[in-house]
């Protein structure tokens, strides 16, 4: 065997193993891709599951959100409606003073269907059940304690509603019975 047919071998073997060269190589880099390609999808995936995951808990936190305003809400209106109730019971009570409060024109029969309902609604929306026992107490024991226990009464509907400083006001400013407009008058 002659150099040129060696080298004419040799071009054929390299001709013919090209293919599988090319073959090889590319099933290589193929294979790379496709493992690539398979990670950014399950990247993709997985942010798609996140992004799902997310606006769930999102929503969760908004519901929770505007159920706790909600009755935030209804509390409040609770708590005032008992302050209401509890100015135009005092204004009929007797302290010992010239002075007749103002007074709403209100039976007996209203006045205790109206506490009622306030009371039904503290119970139901209050955390601290102190605010409808001190309800009661105002309500059922009458004596020269009201007004200071009014004041107690206060800052525990304004602990209820989150606001920890409690007013400390003495007796003579706890509750209005009248304001003069004889001032206003005269101008």
């Amino acid at each position: 065997m002659s150099v040129s047919d060696i080298v004419e071998m040799l071009k054929t073997v390299i001709i013919l193993s090209l293919p599988v060269v090319e073959y090889l190589g590319f099933k290589k880099f193929n294979d790379s891709y496709m493992e690539e390609k398979g990670k950014n999808l399950a990247t993709k995936e997985d942010v798609q599951e996140l992004t799902v995951l997310a606006e769930d808990i999102k929503i969760m936190y908004q519901s929770k959100q505007y159920r706790d305003e909600h009755i935030y809400d209804i509390k409040l209106s609770a708590i005032q409606e008992s302050l209401e109730f509890l100015d135009d019971y005092l204004s009929w009570l007797n302290y010992n003073s010239d002075i007749k409060p103002v007074r709403n024109d209100i039976t007996s029969k209203e006045l205790t269907l109206k506490a009622r309902k306030c009371y039904n609604n503290l119970v139901l929306t209050c955390e601290s059940k102190e605010l409808p026992e001190t309800f009661l107490k105002l309500v059922f024991k009458d004596d020269d304690k009201t007004l200071i226990l009014y004041n107690t009464y206060r800052n525990l509907s304004r602990k209820e509603m989150g606001i920890s400083e409690g007013l400390e006001l003495d007796e003579d400013s706890i509750f209005i019975s009248k304001i003069s407009t004889k001032d206003l008058e005269e101008k």
